[in-house]
């Protein structure tokens, strides 16, 4: 018998502080449209679309959005302990590498087998300086 199983999956959206575009023309995913394109929608939440709003030519984000969004700190300084961190170049929370105490790894992804992150964790990132990491979201 299948039990049923209950877990979160968190989502990046690319977007702007408080509107729908991170640059001009370049919005995100989640934006859609009704009525032959000309009311602007949120889709990224369960039940009917959110109406979007422009304000001085930028499509603002709708409420749920701006409640939905939980400040991720990513720190420069090395991490408090050997291990897997969520660490990238780019503040991607599913790129994991391992700080073996001076330097981190190549990345892994969450996806891959144990045997392949092991040999990843094995090769140096050449540019580990500029790498960031946030706190364990597998943890959490």
């Amino acid at each position: 018998m299948n039990e049923g199983v209950s877990f979160n999956i968190t989502q990046t959206i690319v977007c702007g502080k408080t509107t729908c575009a991170s640059a001009p023309g370049r919005f995100c995913d989640y934006v859609a449209t009704q009525n032959f394109g000309t009311r602007p929608v949120c889709i990224a939440f369960e039940g009917e679309p959110i109406r979007l709003y422009d304000h001085d030519g930028w499509l603002q984000r709708c409420d749920a959005c701006l409640k939905a969004e939980k400040k991720t700190v990513w720190h420069c300084s090395p991490p408090p302990e050997i291990g897997w961190w969520p660490a990238s170049y780019s503040r991607d929370p599913y790129c994991l590498r391992w700080w073996n105490g001076t330097v981190w790894s190549q990345e892994a992804r969450p996806l891959d087998t144990e045997e392949h992150a092991a040999e990843i964790a094995k090769l140096e990132c050449l540019c580990s300086e500029d790498i960031k990491w946030t706190e364990r979201w597998w943890l959490k």
